[in-house]
């Protein structure tokens, strides 16, 4: 009993992978995860930078963080402009997630 109620607490490693909608126009991507409980506070983040037209159709990157709801800010830097996304997502007992970027 002890054991369902301490495992999901404990980080994890987790595939994520973003799929990137329009990818010929991005030079950079930035993402900030933090819990999904009013604090705000960033926990893990990543940076990605690209040459005009270089960037993947597909961004794979992993996360060491515990079962819960996490906020996940994303700044797309375009050719074009900027794009700046929030979604939350709720991590569990899946090893890999999959993220659109719209």
């Amino acid at each position: 009993m002890a054991a369902a109620v301490i495992l999901p607490r404990i980080p994890r490693d987790r595939q994520i992978d973003f799929r990137i909608e329009d990818a010929s126009s991005i030079v950079g991507i930035e993402l900030a995860w933090s819990r999904d409980d009013g604090n705000g506070e960033p926990v893990q983040g990543g940076a990605w930078h690209f040459e005009p037209g270089h960037a993947p159709r597909s961004l794979t990157t992993s996360v060491h963080l515990p079962n819960g709801r996490y906020a996940v800010d994303v700044t797309i830097e375009r050719t074009t402009g900027r794009d700046e996304l929030h979604r939350v997502i709720e991590l569990d007992s899946a090893d890999h997630v999959t993220i659109p970027l719209r």
